[in-house]
């Protein structure tokens, strides 16, 4: 499928390499990149999650975007961390400090056994052994490419609207999948 979009847009889903999630954070401080969007890719086990219209490379389609940092957040600033603290949380982070995460512990909770809760603020939490599995999951079976831009909520926007499909996608998504999505989020820890 051929999408018209931005060269930046185009280089994210069309990336000369993936990265293994770890080697991506090292690049990042090494290039020292404090704006911009990732693309996470993921081979054929997420069973639930269809790959009609997605965009495929190496064997892994692209699922899910994101930006670091939000327009909301800028306030003016720029550092590197921005956006290697977003791509951390959502390597070895907490679902409950990482959108993808919490989708895909969602998606993977009969398979795994994840124990969820919530806290008394109403964020997902799970326990840390289950927290590294995730992790080690996402090891395994993720890829990333990723884009430096100074507003990367325009490519974004430019992906969710004119790009290949997104599925684990939610916030200014129209994927069919976002319903099943949502529902399975809102009842992590409710039993």
């Amino acid at each position: 499928m051929t999408y018209s979009l931005s060269s930046t847009a185009n280089d994210l889903v069309s990336p000369k390499q993936l990265f293994i999630p770890t080697d991506t954070i090292s690049h990042i401080k090494k290039n020292e990149i404090s704006h911009g969007i990732y693309g996470w890719w993921f081979d054929d086990v997420l069973l639930e999650v269809s790959r009609n219209s997605c965009k495929e490379q190496d064997g892994r389609h692209l699922l899910y975007v994101g930006i670091s940092p939000s327009r909301k957040r800028l306030n003016g600033r720029t550092s590197p961390q921005y956006f290697q603290k977003r791509l951390g949380n959502h390597i070895q982070g907490k679902i409950g400090t990482s959108t993808l995460r919490f989708s895909l512990a969602s998606l993977l909770v009969s398979e795994f056994g994840f124990q969820g809760f919530r806290n008394s603020r109403n964020r997902p939490k799970m326990r840390v052994e289950d927290e590294a599995r995730l992790s080690q999951w996402l090891a395994k079976h993720g890829r990333l490419s990723f884009c430096s831009h100074e507003e990367p909520w325009r490519v974004e926007h430019e992906l969710l609207n004119h790009g290949p499909r997104l599925p684990l996608n939610i916030l200014g998504s129209s994927d069919p999948f976002t319903v099943v999505l949502k529902s399975l989020r809102q009842n992590w820890g409710r039993n």
